[in-house]
């Protein structure tokens, strides 16, 4: 697990990892609809930023930003967390528009600056519909995943 912070990646303690017998599990369960499970490395992040192109150590980096407050909260405690996360957009299929931008200070998304940047950019309309699309997807894919994991009676293993 890394963190991102100010375009500068820091290496932080894995708390856990999923077990062979869960990664089996997941594969076989996603295997149907043609999803496939991908180990990667977590590159947790407060806002929005790009993973730096000098990013050569870090095997199927996924930047998310919702763990990061998980982490704090269990850090010293014991408790194993693993990251189960459904991939809707990427380097080649980024969010068409600035998250950021279109929401408050309690992140609530303000309609009067969506519907400015549609007016501005109308193909982000397409592309916005198209990302709706895959995170449905995605959200699909990662409950199919969560389940298959939380019937087995190991799913983790502590980091070494």
């Amino acid at each position: 697990h890394f963190l991102l912070q100010n375009g500068k990646i820091q290496k932080k303690k894995a708390s856990s990892s999923l077990s062979p017998s869960a990664q089996r599990a997941i594969e076989k369960s996603l295997k149907p609809g043609g999803a496939r499970l991908y180990s990667g490395t977590t590159v947790t992040t407060r806002g929005s930023q790009l993973i730096p192109k000098n990013r050569k150590t870090l095997v199927h980096p996924v930047l998310e930003m919702e763990t990061a407050g998980i982490m704090k909260r269990i850090a010293g405690t014991g408790i194993p967390l693993i990251s189960l996360r459904g991939i809707s957009d990427g380097p080649q299929a980024p969010i068409p528009f600035d998250l950021e931008a279109m929401v408050d200070e309690n992140y609530h998304m303000q309609m009067g600056k969506v519907l400015l940047a549609i007016l501005k950019r109308p193909a982000i309309l397409a592309q916005a519909l198209k990302m709706s699309k895959n995170s449905q997807h995605a959200a699909i894919n990662e409950a199919i995943a969560t389940l298959a994991t939380l019937e087995l009676e190991t799913p983790v293993q502590s980091p070494e």
